[in-house]
């Protein structure tokens, strides 16, 4: 019986032509969003070319190689690029990063403490990628930040709010349907009561959580066929090229663990998911104390 009232409250979520238009609006939005941060990507291809040609870790064999390549304007800006490349994170003390955020918003006492305390576990993490030499990752080269950005700054941001805004929208409908419609007097009076509700709320979880995830491949192969990274999806999310800028300062970018693009990505996805559900039981809740959907989203 329970199956039987979710797949009915599935049918009644998806007869309402306001969540697929939704979803297509939010798709061409990200569409536009991918391309008005893509640049250069002929570059980003040439660089995929060559890590599948001559191997993703910089250094003397790597200068070597690409030396070899034929002589092209992208070949001569990678090799200007990547020459002599060392290690960064081979004598990387975290402690300055702490000394900076600590001078920068003048923190004291605790805060500064908790900071400092951060950046010594971090400091672990550090001997992890240097070991792995991480910051010797090609990457993207020189376009590394902005295929980041374009990803996981403007793609990946635009998902999250809209699937979190879709959850919101999809529990506070599915728990208020009843209201709307005029309907709720004989849903509640039946035998199975207001116990509808938690079929309501699996069913708009399980949409919620479909749609995001159609919205998140769709947004991903766009920016696949826009960006084309080919063999950079396997480069190190700390390479060298990949910072964060605090304030004026320049800073690598240090994962706790050691993540390739292609591992950062679907590790973002998955929590991001759980903050879509979060959302949802938020939504829902708001939907039942107030009873009534617009109220529940105001």
């Amino acid at each position: 019986m329970r199956r039987e009232l979710i797949a009915w409250e599935l049918r009644k979520l998806w007869s309402l032509p306001m969540f697929p238009v939704f979803l297509l609006l939010c798709l061409v939005f990200n569409v536009l969003l991918i391309t008005g941060s893509r640049y250069n990507n002929d570059y980003v291809r040439y660089v995929s070319e060559v890590t599948e040609r001559v191997g993703g870790q910089m250094g003397a064999d790597f200068d070597t190689s690409l030396a070899e390549l034929p002589q092209s304007e992208y070949r001569d800006t990678l090799i200007a690029q990547t020459a002599g490349a060392t290690d960064i994170y081979e004598d990387y003390d975290t402690s300055q990063i702490s000394d900076l955020y600590v001078e920068i918003y003048h923190l004291t006492g605790a805060a500064a403490a908790a900071i400092e305390q951060k950046c010594d576990k971090l400091q672990d993490s550090v001997g992890t990628l240097a070991a792995q030499d991480a910051s010797l990752s090609l990457s993207a080269a020189g376009m590394t930040k902005p295929l980041m950005e374009s990803l996981f700054y403007t793609a990946c941001r635009a998902v999250i709010l809209e699937g979190m805004l879709l959850a919101v929208l999809m529990a506070l409908y599915s728990c208020g349907c009843e209201k709307l419609s005029r309907t709720e007097h004989i849903v509640y009076s039946t035998r199975t009561g207001r116990n509808v509700q938690y079929a309501k709320a699996a069913a708009s979880a399980l949409s919620a959580l479909i749609s995001y995830l159609v919205l998140a491949a769709a947004t991903i192969t766009v920016f696949v066929l826009l960006w084309k990274p080919g063999a950079v999806w396997d480069a190190s999310m700390s390479s060298q090229f990949n910072y964060y800028i605090a304030i004026i300062y320049k800073l690598p970018f240090i994962t706790w663990a050691p993540f390739t693009m292609r591992g950062y990505l679907a590790a973002t996805l998955a929590l991001s998911t759980a903050v879509l559900l979060i959302f949802h039981g938020l939504g829902f809740a708001s939907g039942l104390l107030t009873g009534d959907a617009y109220k529940g989203f105001l």
